[in-house]
């Protein structure tokens, strides 16, 4: 592949003739979408593999959810904006491709036994897309779930079929590019998980089907009688959709791409509304107003500045996250760089990633990689501010930079932004500006600490979430009463 793309005239070449093959089998016409949309470049081809897959039969699914898997992190890589996000997501038909995928795992699901309709909610499934380890932020975010579930005398047990992970998943692709993920690490989920609460994953040794059946033979043997799915998407929810009340709990700020009753939005103008985003292929959702994510726990720091070689004097930036080589980058690298020239105090600290190539021609002295570390609370102590990057993701470093009390730089119409709320800025020059204020004045950066620090107590702590989910858990299974069994709702 990188031979031929440093070829023009081979590149050409082989696109001209690769455009001419038809009546190809099912498979060879995969390999060859798949490659055509990668040399190329160009957004049609992707939009044809997808209706390739969306109209194969039978259907393949560890092909299907690999693009699903590939297109959702190339879009959270790529796009910087919620918008531009969910058109990437929607041009390539993924709310389409996530509906024929539950269809195909509703198969291993038995009959529908009707439960008794005024039993008491007892048994709640928390159900993930994916499971990693503590350095992943959708696995802390199910841990701390589990706690707030636990707590409020629920009998709980975690399910994921880790349907991102796709074995061989080169096999299904014409080139050399595939998502890797960090597989599941038990020794974390063992001391991670309160008492009582169970963990059941597929083995990603398998094929997706194969742990599709395995994991909803253990969630019908569990008999929940309400679904919790926390993530973006998920088939597996959208087939659990078919036998249970499922309420969505994305990790993103925008609806769950999964048939669910109720979203939980932390969007306080559509509470109650349906929200029609990914409505005709998967079902309109209740939207609940349910801000609330994470639980920080700031602790006093053990760590000194000397510790990572930055001077007590300097005022430091920090920014968190292990896509940030793919994240900064563009016209926004050269202009943090022209910023740190003018500000020779500031120093800059990278925390999960190594120093983005864009930065490579900035002063060595400026800016620090740390690398993955496992003393983030600790660093955001030390710092000044928190500069999120233009990045879809981000949302919960930012929660914890503002749990932290620091001042914290980000653009709307993103997870980061929908954090900060109206502290968020809507383009690169009052970003910098931003920045240039809070570097240069202590206390600004003291009093909008302060506000963001309020504001994660009052509307993101996990621990006020109680009475919320409660009611969420009671509508969900309110309306999935109605929509699984209409004659014995009607005639109560």
């Amino acid at each position: 592949m990188l031979k031929i793309n440093s070829d023009v005239a081979g590149k050409q070449y082989v696109v001209s003739q690769l455009e001419l093959w038809t009546e190809l089998d099912p498979y060879s016409e995969l390999l060859r979408l798949s490659f055509l949309k990668d040399i190329t470049g160009e957004a049609c081809w992707e939009k044809k593999l997808a209706v390739h897959l969306l109209t194969t039969r039978p259907v393949n699914a560890d092909s299907v959810a690999g693009f699903i898997t590939y297109t959702w992190g190339k879009a959270l890589k790529n796009q910087i904006a919620r918008e531009s996000f969910i058109e990437s997501l929607s041009y390539a038909h993924l709310p389409e491709l996530v509906s024929l995928l539950g269809s195909e795992a509703q198969r291993y699901f038995p009959p529908l036994k009707p439960q008794p309709s005024n039993e008491l909610i007892k048994r709640v499934a928390l159900v993930a897309p994916y499971l990693s380890d503590k350095n992943h932020t959708p696995s802390q975010m199910i841990v701390q779930q589990s706690l707030v579930l636990k707590m409020l005398g629920y009998e709980v047990r975690i399910f994921s079929c880790q349907e991102l992970i796709i074995p061989d998943m080169l096999c299904y692709t014409g080139s050399d590019e595939q998502v890797i993920l960090s597989p599941l690490d038990i020794n974390f989920w063992q001391f991670a998980l309160p008492s009582g609460v169970g963990l059941v994953c597929g083995d990603v040794r398998y094929s997706l089907p194969a742990r599709w059946q395995v994991i909803s033979a253990a969630v019908t043997e569990f008999s929940p009688h309400v679904v919790l799915f926390c993530g973006l998407f998920s088939p597996f929810v959208t087939a659990l959709f078919k036998n249970y009340p499922v309420v969505g709990l994305n990790v993103h700020a925008l609806p769950v791409m999964a048939s669910v009753d109720v979203w939980l939005s932390s969007d306080q103008s559509k509470r109650w509304n349906q929200d029609p985003l990914w409505v005709p292929f998967l079902s309109p959702a209740c939207t609940h107003y349910h801000p609330y994510r994470i639980k920080t726990t700031v602790a006093q720091s053990m760590l000194k500045r000397k510790d990572i070689d930055i001077s007590d004097d300097a005022v430091l930036w920090i920014s968190i996250g292990w896509r940030l080589c793919d994240e900064i980058k563009d016209s926004w690298a050269q202009s943090m760089m022209a910023l740190l020239n003018q500000l020779p105090h500031v120093v800059w600290i990278l925390v999960g990633s190594n120093i983005p190539p864009a930065l490579n021609c900035a002063r060595s002295d400026q800016i620090k990689s740390l690398g993955y570390r496992n003393d983030v609370a600790e660093l955001l102590l030390l710092s000044d501010i928190y500069v999120n990057p233009p990045r879809m993701g981000g949302g919960f470093t930012v929660a914890e930079a503002m749990a932290t009390g620091l001042a914290v730089v980000s653009f709307s119409d993103s997870d980061g932004g929908d954090k900060v709320g109206s502290h968020a800025v809507s383009g690169n020059n009052d970003y910098l500006q931003r920045l240039t204020q809070l570097s240069v004045d202590g206390a600004q950066r003291l009093e909008m600490g302060q506000k963001l620090k309020e504001r994660f107590s009052k509307t993101f702590d996990i621990t006020n979430s109680g009475a919320s989910m409660v009611q969420a858990l009671e509508t969900a299974v309110t309306l999935g009463k109605t929509r699984l069994y209409p004659k014995e709702t009607t005639t109560e």
